[in-house]
């Protein structure tokens, strides 16, 4: 999972925070990569997905993106 922890965009930090609080409470172990702390981290996620400056949060699963936050709340009800 690629987050960030950098403040200045708050909307994208709550929403790190929720997926990183949504995976927690369904007890799922995390790979968090945060792109603030690590540069390299953002030049992967741009690798993987094949764009630049792509956003975060944005989770894979073996490889697979499953995309960003957005489509996280209907995933969480339908478990």
């Amino acid at each position: 999972m690629y987050t960030t922890s950098m403040g200045g965009i708050r909307s994208t930090v709550k929403e790190c925070a929720y997926i990183r609080k949504l995976f927690d409470n369904l007890g799922l172990k995390v790979d968090e990569r945060d792109i603030f702390m690590h540069k390299d981290y953002q030049c992967q996620l741009d690798t993987r997905l094949a764009i630049q400056n792509a956003t975060v949060p944005h989770v894979f699963v073996n490889g697979v993106s499953l995309g960003v936050s957005n489509s996280f709340p209907i995933f969480h009800e339908v478990m």
